[in-house]
């Protein structure tokens, strides 16, 4: 219910704001992100996680579920950049149709996606 793609939903002003909020937020965190395989061994898509270090349990989850990538990759085929703002706390006591969350998905014409969240823990908090 939080999410919107920009095939579905042409992006405009809002998803500026987002992108203008997030790099806010993120250049006042120590960040970490990991590349995984997402497929079998043989997949050429690789998935990038970056979230602020305080939410590295998020990081450790995810990759556990995905191959780990051989080498360095220089541009994934997938991001996703996860931040919280002011509402990530009030948010943990409302019903999750109540939480203010946002989450928006990028869709590239060549096959590269950005999924940009925000206070977002994918779970019931």
């Amino acid at each position: 219910m939080f999410t919107k793609n920009s095939v579905d939903h042409p992006f405009g002003e809002e998803e500026i704001q987002l992108l203008r909020q997030c790099e806010e937020a993120l250049s006042k965190e120590r960040l970490i992100y990991i590349d995984r395989i997402v497929g079998n061994e043989n997949s050429d898509t690789v998935v990038r996680l970056i979230v602020p270090e305080r939410f590295a349990h998020i990081a450790y989850g995810g990759g556990n579920l995905f191959l780990p990538v051989k080498g360095k990759v220089e541009e994934p085929t997938y991001q996703i950049i996860y931040f919280t703002d002011e509402k990530f706390e009030s948010n943990k006591s409302k019903p999750l149709p109540q939480k203010d969350i946002t989450i928006r998905l990028a869709m590239f014409d060549d096959g590269k996606v950005i999924k940009i969240i925000r206070n977002s823990l994918y779970r019931r908090i």
